[in-house]
């Protein structure tokens, strides 16, 4: 998720998310992959670390290294919840996958409930409408 300042409690960037990350131990509680971490996943989604030999290896074996960035999840999705014990550190795999149940419900909902937006063809004909100018009557 893209991180919105506006929100967010105004000290969560200096003060609340380095709190859980120190708290957690700079590591992903749900697959202990460490922060700054460098390597790739397996085809199994096993992470592997790399040193620098392997991510040389990698790299002409045409796998893509990444660096691990925690991020601090709230788990009940509310931004307002600061409480320690709704937050978690998890790195963007893990922090995508506890996410993705709500987004999609976010996604049904928002689609049920909201004005279906016009089609290709009819923003055209809106457009075409919009530009018809009559000469005055003389």
């Amino acid at each position: 998720m893209a991180f919105k300042k506006s929100n967010y409690d105004p000290t969560w960037k200096e003060e609340i998310a380095p709190r859980i990350k120190k708290r957690d131990g700079f590591k992903c509680v749900n697959c202990g992959v460490k922060q700054r971490a460098r390597g790739y996943r397996d085809k199994f989604d096993k992470w592997v670390e790399c040193d620098a030999f392997m991510e040389d290896w990698a790299k002409r074996n045409g796998i893509k290294i990444i660096t691990i960035h925690l991020g601090v999840a709230h788990l009940d999705q509310d931004r307002t919840n600061n409480d320690d014990n709704n937050l978690r550190t998890l790195c963007q795999r893990c922090h995508l996958r506890h996410d993705h149940p709500h987004k999609m419900r976010e996604r049904f909902l928002q689609q049920k409930f909201s004005k279906p937006s016009p089609t290709n063809a009819e923003r055209r004909i809106e457009t075409s409408k919009a530009k018809v100018i009559f000469p005055p009557n003389i």
